[in-house]
């Protein structure tokens, strides 16, 4: 029997029209031992249907069922049963790059770290058109991984591959969250092992489509809510190992970001995020454009927000 070197890892819901391109991906890779467990998440009967024509066509391919409980609920049911020595999170409707976890897996072997991060790029499918983004270069850049998370991203988990042991070490993705569940498991995996190998020979894509949500994305409370939660308790590690100094720029951003979606619903939440901002870098406001800066200090955060959303563009 073939030792497994990693198992990809898939919540699935209602994906049919998409998840034949992603396996397309999964089945073409080569060099590298692999199993693919696709949790189904309470999809309707044409899509089990599917997944199960998956799993008759090719033995690495084991499907799950469990009723509606949420994608984290269904990656965790997924990380309990695989055998791989790293794991990679795909959702269903993404593509892995040409080769992507034999580049992952020799780079994580000839290293000391446990996760590795590739390029990535968008693919913008919507109303017939697709659209293909120039790769991303985020992780030339040298710096660790919280710093990169925090300065450049990583699109999603179907960029990186972990060590199993580490993503069980941090307790895996946590189910309590409506939004931010990549960046949450970045951030504590990072607390960990700050590490990462960057891996410029591959690139994942990042699918945008209008068939169905991305359930992380919006504006709504519960989300903004989440993304709040993951941001304060690891600023709040940080703070309590003495190493928020190098992050500060980078959190402070992100506490931007957040009050900007709260701002017009939620305008206690924002002004909560705004002066976390100010916390970590007083001199905040006096940086960016001068024009973004002049907006927003006279109409104010909320009705700068509110222009930006109209006009788009505005940082």
């Amino acid at each position: 029997m073939n030792v497994i070197d990693v198992s990809v890892i898939s919540p699935v819901y209602n994906v049919r029209s998409l998840i034949l391109e992603t396996a397309d991906s999964v089945l073409a890779q080569r060099g590298v031992q692999w199993e693919w467990i696709l949790v189904d998440d309470g999809s309707d009967e044409e899509t089990r249907s599917l997944l199960r024509e998956l799993e008759e066509r090719d033995c690495r391919i084991r499907v799950l069922l469990q009723a509606n409980q949420g994608a984290q609920i269904a990656r965790n049911r997924g990380l309990g049963l695989a055998t791989g020595e790293y794991v990679k999170f795909l959702d269903s409707d993404d593509l892995l790059g040409e080769n992507q976890l034999r580049c992952e897996v020799m780079a994580l072997r000839s290293s000391n770290c446990s996760i590795a991060v590739s390029p990535y790029r968008y693919l913008f499918d919507r109303g017939g058109r697709r659209r293909l983004t120039e790769p991303s270069n985020q992780g030339s850049v040298r710096c660790d991984l919280l710093q990169l998370h925090l300065t450049n991203g990583t699109a999603s988990c179907g960029a990186l591959t972990f060590k199993r042991s580490l993503v069980e070490q941090v307790g895996g993705w946590d189910e309590s969250l409506s939004a931010d569940q990549d960046g949450d498991l970045v951030f504590r995996c990072a607390l960990v092992d700050n590490r990462y190998v960057w891996c410029g020979d591959t690139c994942f894509v990042y699918r945008e489509h209008d068939r169905a949500p991305r359930v992380s994305k919006g504006y709504g409370m519960n989300k903004i809510e989440s993304r709040l939660r993951v941001t304060d308790r690891t600023v709040a590690e940080l703070k309590e190992r003495g190493r928020i100094d190098v992050y500060r720029d980078g959190f402070a951003h992100r506490y931007d970001w957040i009050g900007r979606q709260a701002c017009i619903e939620f305008p206690d939440i924002a002004q909560g995020c705004f002066d976390a901002r100010d916390a970590l870098a007083p001199d905040f406001n006096m940086r960016g454009r001068f024009a973004t800066r002049i907006i927003r200090r006279f109409l104010g955060e909320r009705r700068a927000e509110k222009l930006r959303r109209l006009v788009g563009g505005l940082r």
